[in-house]
Formats: C-alpha cells, sequence, structure tokens
C-alpha cells in the first residue's frame, strides 16, 4: 500500500514548489543528511542536516540510511527514521531504485517532468545560475548558451565489433547490477569509481582492481563488493571493460565534433573542443579533459 510520496525529476521541474504545496496542507517532508557545506539561507534540520564525512560515515556503518548517493564528492541521503516520519520527499530516480523493497513499495511516485525551454528559464531565474564564482571562481568566465554544429561525424568506431562482443553478455552484467539486500549502493559506487578516475586523469586503471581498491576507504563495503564480485565470476572486467570502449567510441564522436566548425570555437589547453556535445538528448564528455566545476 503506497504511504507516502517521491517527487522525482531533474532540476527545476517543480519538485521544491510542489513540495511546498504539500507541506502547506499539513503534509511533512523528510529532510535529507548531506555532507556538502549550506547554501547561503539554507537551515540546518529544515533544508537539509548538515554532518561531517566521517559522522556520515559512521551513520553508514549503522546502518542509519533507507538510501544514499555520493555527488562530487558529497554525500546525500534519507535516514530510516525521517523515512518514517515524513509523508512527502524528495528523490532522485537512481534514490528511489536503491531504497530496499519495504520501503520502496510504500512510495507512490509523482515524476515532474516539464519541457526543457521552460527548465532553462527557471535555472536562469535562479540567483546562483549567473555567478561564475560557482563555476570555477574566476569572476571573468563567461559562460554560453549551446551553440550548434551541423557537421555530421564520420565516426569509423572501429571499437564497435569489441562492444557489440562485449554487449552480448548483457543478462551477466544485469546479474551483477541486480539490487542485493544491504547492498543497494554497488552501482553508485561504480559510478562514482569511474568519475574520479576520470578526474584524476586515470581513465586507464578502470579495472577491477583498481575499483576495490578505491573501496578500501570502506573496509565492510569492500569486503561485500568483492564476494559479491566472486559470486559473478570475471563479469566486473567484462562490465569496466565495456565502459572503456564506449568511452573510446565517443571520444571518436567528440573528436569529429571538435574539427567542425561552429558558431563558438572553443579550445582547452590550446587543443580544439571544449566541455562537450548533446546528440540527440545523450552528453558527449570528452573524459581525458574534463573537470568538475561545481560542487553538486
Amino acid at each position: 500500500m503506497h504511504s507516502k510520496i517521491a517527487l522525482v525529476g531533474p532540476g527545476a521541474s517543480g519538485k521544491d514548489y510542489l513540495r511546498q504545496k504539500f507541506q502547506d496542507r499539513g503534509f511533512e517532508f523528510g529532510i535529507s543528511t548531506t555532507t556538502r557545506p549550506p547554501r547561503e539561507g539554507e537551515v540546518d534540520g529544515k533544508d537539509y542536516y548538515f554532518v561531517s564525512d566521517d559522522e556520515f560515515t559512521e551513520m553508514i556503518g549503522q546502518d542509519q540510511f533507507a538510501e544514499w548517493q555520493e555527488f562530487n564528492n558529497w554525500k546525500y541521503g534519507l535516514i530510516k527514521t525521517e523515512f518514517e516520519r515524513c509523508d512527502v520527499m524528495i528523490l532522485n530516480a537512481e534514490a528511489v531504485d536503491l531504497l530496499k523493497p519495504e520501503y520502496r513499495d510504500r512510495l507512490f511516485v509523482m515524476y515532474m517532468n516539464i519541457d526543457r525551454e521552460t527548465r532553462l528559464e527557471r535555472l536562469k531565474a535562479r540567483e546562483d545560475f549567473d555567478n561564475p564564482e560557482l563555476f570555477n571562481n574566476t569572476p571573468a568566465l563567461e559562460v554560453f548558451g549551446l551553440t550548434s554544429v551541423s557537421h555530421r561525424p564520420a565516426v569509423g568506431a572501429e571499437n564497435l565489433a569489441k562492444i557489440e562482443a562485449l554487449a552480448k553478455n548483457q543478462s551477466k552484467i544485469n546479474g551483477l547490477l541486480a539490487p542485493v539486500a544491504g547492498m543497494g549502493y554497488l552501482r553508485t559506487e561504480i559510478y562514482n569509481f569511474v568519475n574520479t578516475q576520470s578526474k584524476a586523469k586515470q581513465l586507464d586503471k578502470i579495472n577491477t582492481d583498481a575499483f576495490l581498491a578505491f573501496e578500501q576507504k570502506t573496509p565492510v563495503k569492500a569486503a561485500k563488493i568483492a564476494a559479491h564480485s566472486e559470486r559473478h565470476p570475471g563479469v566486473m572486467d567484462m562490465l569496466f571493460q565495456l565502459v572503456k570502449e564506449i568511452m573510446a567510441a565517443k571520444d571518436e564522436v567528440i573528436r569529429e565534433l571538435d574539427a567542425a566548425e561552429g558558431e563558438i570555437t572553443a579550445t582547452t589547453d590550446g587543443k580544439p573542443g571544449g566541455e562537450g556535445y548533446i546528440i540527440g538528448g545523450d552528453k558527449y564528455v570528452p573524459r581525458d579533459r574534463w573537470t568538475p566545476f561545481r560542487a553538486d
């Protein structure tokens, strides 16, 4: 039986507005816990519970969270007591998926889906959208909107055969990534690992051994993941190889687009190309030169 409401959707889709409407009618809002510092105007215990990384890690060890994730080195999560207390909460789609069945089955999920143009206008109206300091602390930074490149890349993608061969193991990979009681964090940890390796410019070290070493920051979690991987022999290696081959194919598309002439020509460290491209709704980010520029 659905007894709680989860508001899910992209940024500026109206989640906070609808949450306030629920609160105006007496619904209790579920407050998430985070390790990121408060933004201007945010109040501890009202917007978030702000804790240190050590405190958050201790709470994980005590199994206090109904779900938790890590984004750009900040942790976010909803503790079990807060889940039980509240009537309505804001989650992302992955958080809903990470919830254990006993929590997820009690949710009525409302996905906020509005047109892209409206979301962009709302984002532009937010005070922090035009604040260069939140991008990379460079006051002279100029942020341009999306510009189009009409060039159609002639991509050879010589590794497509490798991708197709690895993709045939989809059922095995799905088995590795399927939710397991007490280990709903696996997909998030893999995502964080790949991003961390990208930030460190260590794309050649995206493999099982490096991932398990990365997880040693939380030994109990690392042991569970290692045991889970052993129950699916060789599959994690397939997964990381597939990730690297897809990256290589996307990089080839990016190189083609970098070489094309657009309305604005971008360079990074004197080389052609900028932040990336959006093609058919998919993001093509040049991982070899990608560096995050905001906290979250």
